[in-house]
């Protein structure tokens, strides 16, 4: 692979550990189709445009979508200052326009919604559709007419449920959204959105909007606006004594805000019990909630409710919610720097700007990975020893997920429902700490202070007493920290030692499409496409350098178009064309996204491509 090294001499000298868990990439570079299933990436207060630069990070860290900030017309206050604690004005809307001054216009929305396409991601909009802004005279001039809101009283009893849906949320001015007219603007507004590239929506404030059985006031507003075609949807349940949990679920997803509660209380206590952190505390099915470790109402709010949280309690609480079976976790982006002992908008960053890295650290991709992995998968939760700071995570016989609570490092031995073979846990580099056996149901390995480990395979690992061991190579092609890469390749080692390196490249379980490549003229004879994919700091073959052999279309001397089939199994990972010695892109850049029947020269992708007769004349 020449992102760094050029020969397989090169790669062999490079070798940091050896015998990792995957027997194909198969397990690795898969990507749920389905939002529900995979992970959500709530990018908050980022642009269209800073999004659109981090598709590659968002792709590579195992998210399956990403929930933007409100993308309607909103109220500009303090004078368009892009300081964080002015995220509030995001969620007071002025017109039902597509476009504010913090996450960008429309067309940069479409274009974002386009590219993320290219890289297997869908787009969610969080919509703000209970109420404007505190001041109807700042709205758009159609929106200034009293008769389309409640009368302007705030909420004295947020136990009384007609208070709670009928009258002003903390001074924004409640719409009446019994109103069929505005029902159907909403309507056409979500549907607007949809056709510009979105594939579902977070409701705002969903509780504050009442339901067709809400005595006296009730309306058909969500019958009528979640009729819009949407993939995905689901509405902001704070839940307390009028949130109605059940009967918001007939209508759509919602927010499990108490699972969230239980799991601060666990991460603060230290205490992971299966019997404590098992319950979502919400009277539906878990499939129709979404869950969090924190959200941007409990970590930005006035109260700064979970402001207090270190990047560690996020990822170990991250790996709890994402590995279970159900449920879609949703990862909240705090503000660069924010938290954890730092204030919760220490001015790093501004409205609009990438979030804190943590999102797309190695052991929050690794997880996201895994649960694209399990799918179908079912869950058993277990304390080892009955260890309440230890719990295991299992997904069927494929894989578990390991949270160790203590400071310090223990042997762990328990039994287990994973598949008898050997693993090696992705988010610990230390070889001799990284690897776990398990035989006749009992496993045995290291773990350390304050860990997430991670154990699965895609197939079930052939037995270590056998004639090979089968398992993967795995190689760091960094020159420094900042561009180190790990790279896995599968091996295979016989009784006399000899080691053979081969090609990842597993079944095709999938349907082909073809790439194209303008080969220049300056290159040699042969053209390859060299495929990989990128999991963090972890790079997985999809094929051995140089890769597969692609064919010239035609014989004519004027085109120098060459083409490969590929599995759709492969869209949206990377690729680079070479001819042995060069290589496009150049060495240093990563590879070109993979698109579906993507016609690439030197500089990247040109367009989608369609073979005509005259290719083959």
């Amino acid at each position: 692979m020449k992102i760094f090294i050029n020969t397989k001499k090169d790669i062999l000298l490079s070798i940091v550990a050896i015998v990792a868990q995957f027997k194909t990439a198969e397990a690795v570079v898969y990507h749920t189709d389905s939002i529900e299933n995979g992970t959500i990436l709530h990018a908050f207060s980022w642009s269209f445009n800073t999004i659109k630069q981090r598709l590659p990070d968002i792709r590579n860290a195992g998210y399956t979508a990403i929930q933007t900030s409100p993308i309607q017309e909103c109220f500009i206050g303090d004078n368009g200052n892009k300081y964080f604690g002015n995220w509030i004005f995001e969620y007071q809307p002025i017109s039902q326009n597509i476009g504010n001054y913090i996450v960008g216009t429309e067309d940069e929305f479409k274009s974002l919604c386009d590219e993320a396409k290219k890289f297997g991601i869908k787009i969610i909009v969080d919509a703000v559709l209970n109420h404007m802004t505190t001041d109807i005279n700042n709205c758009a001039p159609e929106w200034r007419d009293q008769n389309l809101f409640h009368e302007p009283k705030g909420i004295d009893n947020w136990n009384d449920r007609y208070e709670v849906t009928q009258r002003d949320l903390v001074g924004l001015r409640d719409i009446k959204t019994q109103n069929p007219d505005y029902q159907q603007k909403v309507l056409d507004m979500l549907k607007r959105i949809l056709a510009d590239g979105a594939s579902g929506f977070r409701y705002d404030t969903a509780k504050h909007i009442e339901l067709p059985d809400d005595p006296d006031y009730g309306s058909q507003f969500w019958p009528t606006v979640l009729n819009n075609g949407a993939e995905f949807q689901y509405g902001e349940l704070l839940q307390d004594d009028t949130s109605r949990d059940t009967a918001y679920a007939n209508y759509m997803k919602i927010t499990a805000s108490n699972y969230g509660d239980s799991i601060l209380s666990a991460l603060n206590d230290n205490d992971f019990r299966a019997e404590r952190v098992m319950n979502y505390n919400a009277d539906v099915h878990p499939d129709r909630l979404i869950t969090w470790v924190e959200s941007h109402d409990n970590y930005s709010n006035d109260d700064q409710k979970t402001v207090y949280l270190t990047n560690e309690q996020i990822k170990l609480g991250w790996a709890l919610i994402a590995s279970r079976e159900q449920t879609t976790p949703l990862f909240f982006s705090r503000p660069l720097g924010g938290g954890g002992g730092n204030p919760q908008f220490p001015n790093q960053s501004q409205l609009g700007d990438e979030g804190d890295p943590l999102y797309k650290d190695a052991s929050v991709a690794a997880v996201n990975f895994f649960r694209n992995a399990m799918v179908g998968e079912n869950e058993y939760l277990r304390n080892p020893n009955e260890d309440s700071k230890v719990l295991m995570i299992e997904r069927g016989k494929k894989g578990v997920v390991i949270i160790n609570l203590n400071q310090d490092q223990l042997n762990l031995e328990s039994v287990t429902n994973l598949a008898d073979g050997d693993y090696v846990n992705p988010t610990n580099n230390d070889t001799n700490t990284n690897k776990f056996k398990v035989a006749d149901s009992k496993i045995t390995g290291t773990l350390l202070g304050r860990s997430v480990t991670v154990l699965y395979n895609d197939e079930t690992p052939s037995d270590s007493s056998g004639n090979e061991t089968s398992g993967n190579i795995s190689i760091n092609l960094g020159m420094n920290d900042e561009t180190s890469r790990n790279i896995i390749i599968n091996s295979s080692v016989s009784d006399d030692g000899a080691e053979d390196v081969g090609s990842n490249e597993f079944q095709d379980h999938h349907h082909s499409f073809k790439l194209y490549f303008e080969k220049p003229s300056s290159w040699g004879n042969d053209t390859f496409a060299y495929l990989y994919n990128e999991i963090g700091t972890i790079v997985v073959e999809l094929t051995q350098w140089p890769g597969k052999s692609m064919t010239k279309i035609n014989n004519n001397d004027n085109n120098n178009i060459y083409s490969v089939d590929i599995s759709s199994g492969f869209d949206g990972s990377s690729i680079i064309f070479n001819d042995g010695d060069n290589q496009a892109p150049e060495i240093g850049n990563l590879g070109y996204i993979i698109q579906s029947n993507g016609l690439y020269n030197s500089n990247g992708f040109l367009k989608t491509y369609e073979e005509t007769s005259d290719d083959h004349n």
